[in-house]
């Protein structure tokens, strides 16, 4: 970024953070139903905050800019974000953008998550979810699992900025529970089972990988198994199962189990008895 633009967008940034009190809805709030199992950030506690270095001594906008776009150890990097997540406890918003901004032009994955949070949230900066995918998209790219996810619920509901795209949301959900986040993991158990009409023609392309994030394998222990739309004796039949055959478990409802077919690609209740027990240890 140009240094006189930068110096102005910071003056901008600081006359925010000085006027208002820090935002009522910290940490990060997604809508209805999905509440973070993670914290992402610490929350702020300064009602009047001074644009501050971090360390107590004031600064202006301009010298807090002087930063260079290379590389940083990894203990100073560390360093830097624990600079700017103080900075943004304090409500310092200019501080922390300016830690960041020059770090995530460099590639760090954590600072272009971070800047993406404050484009999203309009922390010192007027609410922009263009910047947003911008930046999630970037520490994305890099196997960054929280951008994943994030870049996952801001596609799945989409705004007046950015058109929901639940396809591509699912690819970002998937990336992240691939790398182990157990949010993503549940938001794709959520979407099949409340939003099934939209996700049939998704899940019918998944394999036994993507099936293999949501659950664990259970086999059919009877020689015909029906499997069931609801989990209810009174349900259609959906299909009827062979003994031996793999399900993949992802729901539970009293004595019936919720489960996928990989090859099919399609969710089926079979009842508690039809599923084959697990061994004990010793094999008994």
């Amino acid at each position: 970024m140009n240094r006189t633009l930068l110096t102005a967008t910071l003056l901008l940034i600081s006359e925010s953070a000085l006027s208002a009190p820090p935002p009522q809805y910290w940490p990060p709030q997604w809508p209805g139903y999905w509440q973070p199992q993670q914290s992402f950030y610490p929350s702020p506690t300064a009602s009047e905050p001074a644009v501050t270095d971090g360390e107590g001594a004031e600064i202006s906008p301009a010298e807090s800019s002087k930063t260079t776009e290379v590389a940083l150890p990894d203990s100073e990097t560390n360093h830097q974000h624990e600079k700017a997540l103080r900075a943004m406890q304090e409500g310092n918003y200019a501080v922390a953008y300016c830690i960041w901004d020059p770090m995530a032009d460099a590639g760090d994955a954590k600072a272009q998550f971070s800047i993406g949070w404050m484009f999203h949230n309009g922390y010192g900066l007027a609410i922009d979810n263009r910047q947003t995918l911008k930046w999630w998209t970037l520490a994305a790219e890099q196997e960054f699992a929280n951008a994943s996810f994030a870049l996952g619920m801001l596609l799945s509901h989409g705004d007046n900025q950015v058109e929901q795209d639940l396809p591509l949301a699912v690819e970002h959900y998937l990336q992240a529970a691939h790398a182990g986040h157990e949010d993503a993991q549940s938001m794709l158990a959520h979407l099949i089972q409340d939003e099934a009409r939209k996700m049939k023609p998704i899940i019918a392309e998944w394999g036994t990988k993507e099936w293999l994030l949501l659950g664990k394998t259970i086999r059919i222990n009877v020689k015909r198994a029906n499997a069931r739309t609801q989990p209810t004796l009174s349900s259609r039949v959906l299909t009827v199962l062979e003994e031996g055959t793999e399900l993949v478990q992802i729901g539970k409802e009293q004595r019936w189990r919720q489960a996928a077919l990989p090859e099919k690609g399609v969710i089926v209740w079979v009842h508690d008895s039809l599923i084959e027990k697990p061994q004990s240890k010793t094999g008994k």
